[in-house]
């Protein structure tokens, strides 16, 4: 039979084989149908087209991508930590950036590669380095912690400063308001309870001001809680509540799946900012990740002050942007080519003459 492409639009069909790819490949949870079925239902714009290689009927790569105006994007936004071809190898992920520079669409755009991902070297390497221009950015820098390592070498790798802070803050709270401790729940009772009581509780600080809650939108919010579900529904979903007496101080929605820990969304009661409560969940949390011997604690998003306390080992994030050689694909990188840098040259001539 051989190698054959497929380009599937009926994606229930598909989601069982989808899983036992990532099954196979050690895919993370963001690689998954239930992650990105989820994603296009709150946030597309266009049409879930995914590429499927195949070898002898068996499933070698595969890659989800929104279509809309014969541009391909990959169904990502701000809140994807990470994105990427499902692939078993270097020679999938060459038959898979094969597939997609096949499809000859004006751009393609992938969003939250991975920087040390082999699609991304396959993509560089492979057949998109004469298919037309490419170019590419740094879009993010993740930190995470290696958990597997000695506790004790951490945590006495920290400011001793913070350290210090830790305890004398941990110990006013519990004077102040009770016993402190950490509950993690995996959603399989009472989800959307504790669901309703973690939202509340991220969206009560600046996020809320900000607009960047998860309540702060429907489609926003339909989109956590569908995850929240499917994640419990594989016993991925970890919610976890800081307590203080009576009170509920602060909330993470994070996954765990293969002996990694991911923090998806994280939040506090402003009321007991004077605690700090987030530094204080964040010491129990990695705490935590020691206590399991867990792979790595993810923290996602971008390198963010408060993060840097924790941590200087970051994941390259990357925008990768692929533009046909035909005219209207010279015509979109010529815009992101010229016009990218003269806007950025404009805002910045704006910001020099605002008064301080």
């Amino acid at each position: 039979m051989g190698t054959i492409v497929e380009v599937h639009r009926d994606h229930e069909a598909l989601r069982e084989e989808w899983d036992r790819l990532a099954d196979h490949v050690n895919g993370t949870p963001f690689h998954r149908p239930g992650w990105i079925l989820a994603w296009c239902q709150s946030f597309a714009t266009g049409q879930l087209r995914t590429l499927v290689v195949r070898e002898d009927s068996r499933m070698l790569a595969l890659l989800p991508m929104i279509e809309k105006h014969g541009i391909l994007r990959s169904p990502t936004n701000w809140h994807t930590p990470i994105f990427g071809p499902l692939t078993d190898g270097p020679a999938s992920a060459s038959l898979i950036a094969r597939a997609l520079i096949a499809l000859r669409r004006r751009r393609v755009s992938l969003s939250f590669l991975d920087s040390q991902d082999l699609f991304l070297y396959a993509i560089q390497d492979g057949p998109a380095a004469t298919a037309g221009p490419i170019v590419h950015r740094a879009m993010q820098h993740s930190p995470y912690i290696r958990t597997s390592g000695d506790r004790d070498l951490y945590f006495s790798g920290l400011p001793g400063d913070m350290r210090r802070e830790i305890r004398r803050r941990r110990r006013r709270l519990e004077t102040e308001t009770g016993p402190v401790r950490l509950e993690i729940l995996d959603g399989t009772t009472g989800l959307d309870r504790l669901l309703a009581q973690g939202f509340a509780l991220e969206a009560s600080g600046w996020k809320a001001k900000r607009g960047t809650a998860i309540r702060s939108s429907v489609e926003t919010l339909q989109f956590y809680e569908s995850i929240s579900r499917w994640a419990a529904d594989r016993g991925m979903l970890r919610l976890a509540f800081l307590r203080a007496g009576e009170a509920t101080i602060a909330f993470d929605l994070c996954l765990e799946h293969n002996s990694v820990h991911y923090l998806v969304k994280t939040g506090f009661d402003p009321g007991y900012r004077k605690f700090a409560p987030g530094t204080l969940m964040r010491e129990q949390m990695i705490n935590r990740a020691f206590d399991l011997d867990l792979t790595t604690y993810e923290f996602l998003g971008n390198n963010d002050s408060w993060k840097q306390q924790w941590t200087n080992d970051v994941r390259e994030r990357l925008l990768i942007q692929i533009f046909a050689p035909s005219a209207p694909g010279l015509v979109d990188w010529a815009a992101y080519a010229y016009a990218r840098p003269l806007a950025k040259r404009v805002i910045n001539a704006v910001r020099t003459r605002m008064p301080s």
